[in-house]
Formats: structure tokens, sequence, C-alpha cells
């Protein structure tokens, strides 16, 4: 009966362990998408700046060839 009880205990921790460890995965892949969309964003707004940017000095008289 010890012994069962025992048997019992184990696999409430490995349930528990296996829990905990989903979660930490659920967690750290959740905060791993929420930063490659930052960047994702971040990146394209940069590279909306940067093409506007060029835009505006193309447009400058002193810049224009003709």
């Amino acid at each position: 009966m010890l012994a069962t009880h025992h048997h019992a205990i184990a696999a409430d921790i490995r349930v528990a362990a296996r829990d905990h460890a989903m979660w930490l995965y659920d967690n750290r892949y959740s905060q791993l998408g929420e930063a490659l969309r930052v960047t994702s964003q971040t990146t394209r707004y940069s590279s909306l700046l940067e093409r506007r940017f060029r835009i505006l000095i193309l447009e400058m008289p002193v810049f224009r060839l003709t």
C-alpha cells in the first residue's frame, strides 16, 4: 500500500513537472512570437521611413540631376 502511495506521488510529480515545462515552453514561445512581431513591425516602419527619406532627398533641388 505504501509503494502504491509512492507511485501515485511520483506520477503526480511527473504530471506537475510536465505541465510546468509545457507552461514554460508556451510562455517562451509567446514571448518569442511577440519579439518577432515587434521586430517585424519596427523593420517595416524603418524601411518605410528610409524610403520616405530617400524620396525627400531626391526631391531636394540640390540633388536633382536635371
